[in-house]
């Protein structure tokens, strides 16, 4: 025992970084929405659904302090419980308007990081491209064109 107690050394004690989880979260239409206060998945998701609208849709990536990615998909819809009564816009009796809850829909675990894309458009007055015609350079000498 004394050999013991007089050959040990001092225990050297280092910082170490400590390992939090992480969170990004998007609409379903990819814009981002600023969770970066949050913590915890419950406050990344209490932040992330006043910014979305009523009948939308969210996801929160979740990376772990232990190296893993979840997906988290939401939904908001309006509370039919909670909320408030507000005076009708046509004079009749009081309406009642309902909170914006997110509803958890799913939960999948990813392998690398997620980054949303925006749906392509070809314009804002022609989304699918249909009222400018085919290209001609994609269509190939097989099918011909007829404009």
């Amino acid at each position: 025992m004394e050999s013991n107690v007089r050959t040990m050394r001092p225990v050297r004690i280092r910082p170490s970084i400590i390992a939090a989880d992480t969170f990004k979260a998007w609409r379903a239409n990819g814009t981002p929405l600023d969770v970066s206060a949050a913590t915890t998945l419950d406050e990344a998701r209490d932040l992330a659904a006043p910014q979305t609208e009523h009948k939308a849709c969210f996801v929160i990536e979740e990376t772990t302090a232990r190296a893993r990615r979840f997906l988290h998909t939401y939904s908001v819809t309006k509370s039919t419980k909670r909320g408030y009564y507000r005076e009708s816009y046509d004079g009749g009796p009081k309406v009642f308007q309902g909170f914006c809850e997110p509803k958890h829909v799913m939960t999948a675990q990813i392998y690398t990081p997620y980054e949303p894309v925006a749906p392509w458009q070809w314009s804002d007055h022609d989304r699918t491209g249909e009222k400018h015609g085919i290209c001609l350079d994609l269509i190939g000498a097989e099918r011909g064109a007829v404009l």
